[in-house]
């Protein structure tokens, strides 16, 4: 087993690039973070990465709040993905009315046999 890197994470944030192109890539986020949960509703962030200003990373140690329905064990860890997008309707609308924020969050437990921790994080 070895721990997580900043290189590690790097790459999936940079899909962002190909996902968009050819239009600029600034109005998407992309942040990966990993939890341990325990019993409580609390959930403790290991790491945290953000691919630019438009989502922030979580602070490390601090608590997320997670869907009730997710299957609680003490120290099980969870990785979280989020995007978010900010959609203008059409040039003409830019100027007329605000931008839709779209966005979504997915949760995965880990699959490789990786240690969630992160030094470099």
């Amino acid at each position: 087993m070895h721990d997580v890197t900043v290189d590690d994470l790097k790459d999936p944030l940079e899909v962002r690039f190909s996902m968009m192109a050819p239009f600029s890539d600034d109005r998407m986020g992309l942040r990966v973070s990993a939890v341990t949960l325990n019993q409580s509703e609390a959930s403790v962030t290991k790491w945290s990465i953000a691919s630019n200003a438009r989502l922030a990373r979580f602070d490390k140690g601090s608590d997320v709040k997670i869907p009730d329905d997710l299957n609680r064990r003490d120290g099980t860890a969870l990785i979280i993905i989020d995007a978010s997008y900010e959609y203008q309707f059409s040039a003409f609308d830019e100027l007329l009315s605000e931008a839709a924020d779209l966005g979504a969050t997915a949760y995965s437990k880990p699959r490789a046999r990786v240690s969630l921790d992160c030094p470099s994080c």
